[in-house]
């Protein structure tokens, strides 16, 4: 298991992510620290992106993470692990390769061929983005959240397996999101198992409660304090406003995000939208025989008990907070 070098390594790093230090001024401390400490050995790192580089890649949950117990079944603690989401994003923005290619501000892009002809290739081009940044405060700069999360083995015997999340940038172009510099982990949920061959109707809604209050959980600082925010790019200090914007996952994962049921026979199976499953490969539906699932739509089934009709789980979902 990985350890912090030593509590002085550690606090310092503590101190240049929270202070949004950069590599140039942080480098100067440590030079004045081993000129003046009279050490043999100094316990700070080489460099302050070393320092970095080494809080950023550690695997280990015990490390730079908080332990919470989210629940209790049969006697069973089960806890979540997790990396404080403004430690994450600034941790993520340290790194060369995102600094030096964050987007700060988006814009339409049109084809040489025909000025009326709009490209959609990445994120800050889309309508919604730049809606967005027309309804932040002033001086924010939009900050987009991209989490996604899959349960998965960690061995090539399937013998350990967790449940990780990670977290991304929407701000980055697609070839700089999709390399390993641009993700940070910003959890590992626990691993809700029943021992019994059939897992009973009350287990799985114990399940579908403890995912949404991890995410809570993680996600609750960008509630509170959605605007705002300010990171370190470069050395420069700058404000944002933090919106999720994306949730990468495969089906079985959206359905436990959207609180949609998982079987495939199901009455209204889409985790997207509302169409009962005979009518799914129906080509003359048009768009308002497609209600979508909306944050307003599914608690709105809810509050009026028509949570079966629509195949939807009464559970309080922690996505349905956010704008």
């Amino acid at each position: 298991m990985a350890e912090w070098p030593n509590d002085a390594y550690r606090e310092f790093m503590e101190l240049v992510i929270e202070g949004n230090i950069s590599n140039k001024i942080g480098d100067k401390i440590i030079k004045f620290f081993n000129k003046y400490s009279n050490l043999e050995k100094s316990p700070l790192p080489t460099s302050s992106k070393i320092g970095k580089d080494y809080l950023n890649q550690i695997n280990s949950p015990s490390i730079n993470f908080k332990e919470k117990t989210v629940a209790t079944y049969s006697e069973v603690n089960f806890k979540l692990h997790y990396r404080p989401i403004f430690r994450a994003i600034q941790a993520l923005l340290q790194r060369s390769k995102v600094a030096e290619n964050f987007v700060h501000k988006g814009g339409r892009k049109f084809s040489q061929d025909n000025r009326n002809e709009r490209i959609f290739g990445e994120p800050y081009e889309g309508n919604w983005w730049l809606k967005t940044e027309k309804d932040l405060p002033p001086l924010n700069h939009l900050l987009s959240i991209i989490l996604y999360s899959d349960a998965t083995t960690f061995d090539g015997l399937g013998k350990s397996s967790g449940h990780p999340v990670f977290l991304t940038f929407g701000n980055l172009p697609n070839w700089v999101r999709n390399s390993p510099e641009s993700k940070i982990l910003l959890g590992f949920l626990p691993k809700v198992q029943d021992t019994g061959i059939k897992p009973s109707e009350i287990f799985r809604s114990f399940q579908r409660e403890v995912f949404h209050k991890c995410f809570n959980i993680m996600l609750r600082p960008l509630l509170e304090k959605p605007d705002a925010l300010y990171f370190g790019i470069k050395g420069q200090q700058m404000t944002f406003a933090a919106r999720i914007s994306f949730f990468l996952s495969d089906m079985l994962e959206a359905d436990e995000i959207t609180a949609t049921y998982k079987a495939a026979r199901c009455n209204m199976p889409c985790h997207t939208c509302m169409v009962l499953m005979k009518d799914l490969n129906n080509m003359k539906l048009v768009s308002d025989d497609m209600m979508p699932r909306t944050h307003e739509n599914m608690q709105r089934i809810i509050r009026n008990g028509q949570e079966k009709e629509f195949s939807l789980h009464s559970v309080e979902n922690a996505f349905w907070k956010f704008p």
